[in-house]
């Protein structure tokens, strides 16, 4: 399967995945990703922020997809 992204969504989702925050919360393609719940915001004692499982998943194939280009 060949999995696509937009351009810069593969760093974002790779450091929310890390960091469970954006860089730049206000960044419009964090924000596109947060609305298509590819990312989701969890609120408990402090807001923060993961991918979604389906898309952690898909991000790794990506990864491995491209680590070998």
């Amino acid at each position: 399967m060949i999995i696509t992204f937009y351009s810069g969504e593969p760093e974002i989702l790779q450091q929310v995945r890390q960091t469970y925050a954006p860089d730049d919360s206000e960044d419009p393609e964090f924000f596109v990703l947060l609305k298509l719940l590819g990312v989701i915001e969890y609120r408990n004692d402090r807001e923060w922020y993961d991918v979604h499982p389906i898309i952690v998943d898909l991000l790794g194939e990506w990864e491995r997809n491209h680590a070998n280009s």
